[in-house]
């Protein structure tokens, strides 16, 4: 983790109340696209706009490094992911099918 975020087109972002992390994200620019990945809001904090505030966050850093396309990968099974980034403006493109090759199960 310490090697990802040294490089350059990665931010790690954190919401904390109290001195307590309850939302992080991570944003990853790949040259051309921006990520955001990993976001989580603690459940006990949920639906006050945390995730929307780190979402915006982590545009603000991918536009800065040049992102013309910003992007997400969620489970088809996260209602609540979902709907917060249809809310922070993302559109669901259907038509896109995720192939991935991993080194094990776990992976």
């Amino acid at each position: 983790m310490s090697k990802e975020m040294a490089l350059d087109g990665v931010s790690y972002f954190g919401y904390y109340e109290n001195n307590q992390l309850i939302g992080v994200g991570l944003a990853n620019y790949d040259g051309r696209r921006g990520w955001i990945n990993r976001l989580a809001v603690h459940p006990d904090y949920r639906g006050k706009n945390i995730a929307g505030e780190l979402i915006a966050e982590a545009e603000k850093f991918l536009k800065s490094k040049g992102a013309v396309v910003l992007a997400a990968l969620i489970e088809d099974i996260n209602e609540p992911s979902m709907t917060c980034f249809e809310k922070a403006g993302f559109v669901c493109e259907k038509s896109w099918l995720y192939f991935c090759k991993r080194s094990s199960p776990e992976a």
